[in-house]
């Protein structure tokens, strides 16, 4: 029998006893494997919330039976996760996994002197070896993980990383890169060629790449303080492109600021370089916002719902696309 007794998320439950005299720690693990070929398991951190630096025991089973083996935590999803010697020692261990059903049984000596601990489980589909694969990135997956008192069972959640700055990051980046970016760049192309637009063409093409500009810098910030608290944790493509976004919308915001007259022998050049920008810096939101819902793995309906807006403005660009040239031609 265990002194404490806990419920997680993912259907895992963990129970122990804790004896700080000689710091060990008696657990009992129980979880769900995504598959008869996955894994599961369960970490102690002791100085810091999160997979880096953590010592992780991990269950799996194979041709050659049930497996519970110790891992050193980096957090990186590239690394190769290997069986190692970490701060934790196991004095006694046992594994049984029956289908998708895992439970184990260690007895630990800790280092940290404090009852008080960071915790962390959770579960994946594949295992290469003894090389257990990443784990899913939905919100139970990346909120597994928590603080926990050895001594009095006091437990308290901290989501890697907080839901609600993640929902905010995607959201304000698909609203200001995605769509406003889009909608204006469509009004300066196509809205000019009607008498009746000018000046408005100009206002909405300006209200709008403002606006989506400043949301997407919000959403950008955010990002990059979601990259701070996921310590280990490298989406170096995502990020690599948000920089790239940022860079760029802001030389647009100077392009305004330095635009020459109609009449300027550099106007010419000026309007191939803010053209230039101005498509790449679309194309490049658009591709991040996928590599975002790829990260994100949200509910299918937002992904969706992305997709319907992206279709409904092509198919608007198309038709005035052919309205602006029928008008070019009857003109000449």
């Amino acid at each position: 029998s265990f002194m404490q007794c806990q419920s997680l998320s993912q259907g895992a439950t963990i129970a122990w006893t804790f004896i700080a005299e000689n710091r060990t720690l008696e657990i009992a693990f129980s979880g769900s494997l995504p598959s008869a070929s996955g894994w599961v398991g369960w970490g102690y951190n002791p100085s810091r919330a999160g997979m880096d630096g953590a010592s992780a025991l991990i269950a799996f089973s194979n041709a050659s039976g049930s497996h519970l083996m110790l891992y050193s935590l980096t957090g990186s999803r590239q690394a190769i996760l290997r069986n190692s010697t970490t701060d934790v020692t196991v004095l006694a261990q046992a594994v049984e996994i029956q289908g998708t059903t895992a439970r184990f049984t260690a007895l630990l000596r800790l280092t940290s002197p404090s009852s008080n601990i960071f915790h962390i489980w959770n579960r994946g589909s594949q295992v290469n070896g003894d090389a257990p694969q990443a784990h899913a990135l939905d919100q139970a997956s990346t909120s597994s993980a928590g603080s926990l008192d050895l001594a009095t069972g006091a437990a308290s959640s901290a989501g890697i990383p907080r839901l609600h700055l993640r929902n905010a990051h995607g959201i304000l980046n698909a609203i200001g890169w995605g769509i406003l970016l889009p909608i204006g760049a469509m009004s300066a192309r196509y809205l000019r060629s009607f008498e009746w637009a000018d000046p408005t063409w100009f206002y909405l093409h300006v209200a709008c790449q403002t606006l989506g500009y400043i949301l997407g810098v919000v959403g950008w910030a955010i990002g990059l303080r979601l990259g701070s608290d996921s310590v280990g944790v490298r989406y170096n493509t995502h990020r690599n492109i948000g920089i790239t976004m940022f860079v760029f919308g802001t030389l647009q915001v100077f392009a305004i600021v330095l635009r020459p007259n109609k009449t300027h022998s550099y106007r010419t050049f000026w309007n191939a370089y803010h053209h230039g920008i101005g498509y790449a810096t679309i194309a490049l939101a658009i591709a991040n916002i996928f590599k975002g819902f790829d990260i994100l793995d949200p509910a299918k309906g937002w992904k969706n719902a992305y997709i319907g807006i992206i279709i409904a403005l092509g198919v608007v660009a198309l038709i005035l696309e052919a309205v602006t040239w029928a008008i070019y031609f009857q003109r000449r």
